[in-house]
C-alpha cells in the first residue's frame, strides 16, 4: 500500500458520533425504549427541580415540604447540640448543667412529639 492511500473502510468525512452509530444498529423498538427512558429521566429531573424550589434549602436537608416541620427540625437539632453542651458542662459545673437540662428536656420532647405527631397525620 502506498503512503498516500487510505483504507477504503474508514470514511472520516462523515464524522460519526456514538449516537449515530447506535442508531445504525438499533431496532425501532429499542429506539422507542430509549426515547421513553430519556423522557422519564427528564421528568424526574424536572420533579427534583420543582421539589427543590418548593422545599428550600432546609427542606432539602430534612426532606420535608412543610415549613413548620422544617422549623421544628432546626429547633430540635439546636436543642440536641445544647443538651450535648450541657452534658459536657456537667463535668465542671453539675448544678448549672442540671438547671439547663431541666429546661431543655421538656422542650426537646415537645418538639419531637410535634414532629412525630405531625408526620403521622
Amino acid at each position: 500500500m502506498e503512503e498516500d492511500e487510505k483504507p477504503e473502510f474508514i470514511d472520516l468525512s462523515k464524522k460519526p458520533t456514538p449516537e449515530q452509530e447506535q442508531d445504525d444498529f438499533s431496532t425501532a423498538a429499542e429506539k422507542r425504549k430509549d426515547q421513553e427512558h430519556n423522557h422519564s429521566v427528564e421528568l424526574k429531573r424536572l420533579e427534583m427541580e420543582a421539589k427543590k424550589l418548593n422545599q428550600g434549602p432546609v427542606g432539602m436537608l430534612f426532606g420535608c415540604t412543610d415549613s413548620t416541620l422544617n422549623v421544628a427540625f432546626v429547633l430540635a437539632a439546636i436543642g440536641f447540640v445544647c443538651i450535648a453542651g450541657a452534658a459536657i458542662l456537667g463535668i465542671f459545673h453539675p448544678e448549672l448543667a442540671t438547671l439547663i437540662l431541666d429546661k431543655l428536656f421538656p422542650l426537646e420532647s415537645a418538639i419531637i412529639g410535634y414532629v412525630f405527631g405531625k408526620k403521622t397525620k
